[in-house]
């Protein structure tokens, strides 16, 4: 194994040649902790990495969605016409502001749900996806629902508790599924 040479913290300018390219790290975890992203300002070209989801459902069990929401945020302001995320087709900022909206659809949903008391399973459940509900992988609401809950705790240390997240994906798969059949 090789280690890097040259690391960053939050924001480096490389030069190759004419090129510049710019990388940014949010300094916090949003999809993860390692989140990072180059910017070619001349060509006008975010690569986002896993901080954009284009048009397939986010995951966020390892992240912190209300972090990963200032992240989209930071990243519409820069001026770029193309967006290459780490999931889904190459886009524009208006894809994702459509992940971004989907975020904070999730965030505030599962804040009312929680203050309510709702289990995470039982509102991920209830939480009407709109729109959203077509992206691949809707069942990953759960996961983000679980993630919400623990940010909301201040417990996003804690280990999720995988079996029963994958268990409760599959029965949402399931129950959609049966759903979209009738």
């Amino acid at each position: 194994m090789v280690l890097p040479t040259v690391t960053f913290q939050d924001r480096m300018v490389l030069h190759d040649g004419d090129r510049e390219i710019q990388l940014w790290h949010p300094g916090f975890a949003a999809h993860t902790i390692g989140d990072a992203v180059a910017y070619l300002p001349a060509e006008r070209i975010l690569f986002a990495g896993d901080i954009a989801f284009h048009y397939v459902t986010p995951l966020a069990f390892q992240g912190h969605i209300g972090n990963w929401i200032k992240a989209a945020d930071r990243l519409l302001r820069y001026e770029a016409d193309v967006i290459v995320p780490g999931h889904g087709p190459i886009g524009t900022k208006k894809d994702l502001k459509h992940m971004r909206a989907y975020l904070a659809i999730v965030r505030r949903e599962a804040k009312q749900r929680f203050d309510a008391g709702m289990p995470a399973e039982a509102a991920a459940g209830d939480i009407k996806l709109g729109v959203y509900a077509s992206w691949s992988d809707a069942e990953r609401i759960l996961p983000n629902v679980m993630r919400c809950y623990q940010e909301f705790r201040n417990e996003l240390d804690q280990p999720m508790d995988l079996p029963r997240m994958l268990a409760g994906m599959e029965r949402l798969r399931g129950a959609r599924a049966d759903h979209t059949c009738l």
